[in-house]
């Protein structure tokens, strides 16, 4: 898979595709995540003000942070989160 680079603004509807690639539809991209292990369990999480965290992370106020969908990695576990500001 060639690799380009891009610039978003926003990312949407998130989705784990085969071939280890998440997919957003919104933007119709894709991004290649490399190669996957499975866990040897898996714990699960919950991550209060996750909302206020990545505000922190982008620099913004979190009035003007929407967390806008996840996806957890059908291997890893690992989720992705979409967000827009």
């Amino acid at each position: 898979m060639a690799a380009t680079r891009t610039s978003l603004q926003a990312i949407s509807a998130l989705k784990c595709g085969p071939g280890n690639v998440l997919f957003d539809s919104g933007a119709i991209v894709a991004f290649e995540l490399g190669e996957a292990h499975a866990p040897e369990g898996s714990t699960p999480f919950n991550v209060p003000g996750i909302d206020q965290k990545i505000a922190d992370l982008v620099g913004a106020p979190v009035t003007e942070i929407v967390v806008k969908d996840m996806a957890i990695h059908p291997v890893t576990r690992e989720p992705y989160i979409g967000v827009r500001q």
